[in-house]
This record gives structure tokens, sequence and C-alpha cells, in this order.
């Protein structure tokens, strides 16, 4: 896992969906998609649940986003501290 599929799991959750969450972060569902499939195989459980055009988030899911939330900001003041160009969208 990198920051980037990190980010890319807590929008769709946020976001509810994977469209939402790859416009915002510029990149396609399916990116998103493969990010999502590959952090469940590697944690063994499911992180979302499609619901028609969205998806939602499962317990586990809502905690995982919760901790990629808190990683997110930290590594946004990393960068800010060391001057990076990096980081994502805050709220």
């Amino acid at each position: 896992m990198n920051i980037d599929q990190l980010n890319y799991i807590r929008y769709a959750i946020e976001l509810e969906s994977y469209a939402q969450a790859g416009e915002l972060l510029h990149v396609m569902p399916q990116a998103i998609s493969k990010a999502v499939a590959e952090t469940e195989r590697l944690c063994g459980r499911e992180l979302t649940v499609r619901s028609g055009r969205s998806v939602k988030a499962t317990p586990f899911g809502l905690a995982f986003a919760r901790h990629v939330r808190t990683i997110s900001e930290a590594y946004d003041d990393l960068c800010a501290f060391a001057h990076l160009k990096e980081g994502v969208p805050r709220d």
C-alpha cells in the first residue's frame, strides 16, 4: 500500500463513490476499485459493498478510513514541513 492507494480508499468511502473519488483525485474509477480490491485481499476483509452505482463502507471499512485520514493528514503535514509538492485535497 502507498499513500495514493490509501487516499483512493479514503475518498471512495467518504464520498460513497469510486467515480467521485476518481474525479477528485484525477484518476479513473478503475484505479480506485483496484486499490480497494488489493487492500481487501491484503486485509482479508471487505472495505466496501456495492450498492447500485454507489458503495457503502463496511464497519471495518469505516474504521480503516478513519485510520487512513489520520495517516493522510500526517503525510500532508510532513510534505508541508519538508516543502514537498505532494498531498491531497483537504476538507
